[in-house]
């Protein structure tokens, strides 16, 4: 199945809505416009006012904006990827409900839609820019740039290949970042002989000596024989 639009949403700072993903099923947001989105006027200015209150007024546009295409621009459908951070993984499905306002088991993300969840992968199969995309701070957004690598990886079960553009190390999310690109690197820069180098290298500076042997290539084993620490 092609989607015609793929989004991609978050369960909260802290994945306080997790549970709500899965066990019910949800796409779930806590965005913080209070009452039923469907009472509003289908405007983006009447979204705005609803979100007056904000304690940064700076956000209200970017609020009101992500809560009227929840509402109104997503259609049962459309795909939906969840970057799971919990176990590192990308969760795909397919929007299969409208709207509903619903603060069951999770009063504080009562904006929801039901889905249905079809495939999950590591984020290590993905390139380094479509990690980049699904990094954006939004709780809600349309992934544009990278959906045709999300419906080759999922759609058609395409295995990983090399990275497809590098994409900057963001401020945001750092640490989520940092792990992606450390753990890429090893499985394409790093493989065989070369990260035993590696591994002997990180020996080294923490001050042991380090022998690196390697075999014939048809044992393909390299060993690493470490002594006790220098000066002990």
């Amino acid at each position: 199945m092609e989607f015609k639009r793929i989004w991609a949403a978050r369960a909260g700072r802290d994945n306080q809505a997790d549970h709500l993903f899965f066990n019910r099923g949800q796409i779930a947001l806590g965005l913080g416009a209070g009452g039923d989105a469907r009472l509003l006027r289908p405007t983006r200015a009447a979204f705005k006012e609803a979100f007056a209150g904000a304690p940064t007024p700076g956000s209200i546009p970017i609020q009101a904006g992500q809560l009227f295409r929840f509402v109104y621009e997503m259609k049962a459908g459309d795909g939906i990827v969840y970057p799971r951070k919990i176990d590192r993984t990308l969760r795909w499905g397919e929007v299969t409900g409208d709207y509903v306002y619903d603060g069951t088991d999770g009063p504080d993300f009562p904006h929801r839609r039901a889905v249905r969840w079809i495939a999950s992968r590591s984020r290590d199969d993905f390139s380094p820019g479509a990690l980049y995309e699904l990094g954006s701070v939004l709780t809600l957004f349309e992934v544009k740039s990278f959906a045709a690598e999300l419906r080759r990886r999922f759609e058609a079960g395409e295995a990983a290949d090399e990275p497809e553009e590098e994409a900057p190390v963001a401020a945001r999310d750092l640490a989520e970042t940092t792990r992606d690109f450390i753990s890429l690197t090893i499985k394409t820069d790093f493989k065989g002989y070369a990260f035993e180098q590696l591994v002997a290298d990180l020996f080294r500076s923490m001050g042991y000596r380090v022998q690196v042997t390697q075999k014939s290539k048809d044992d393909g084993v390299d060993v690493i024989a470490c002594r006790d620490p220098l000066g002990v």
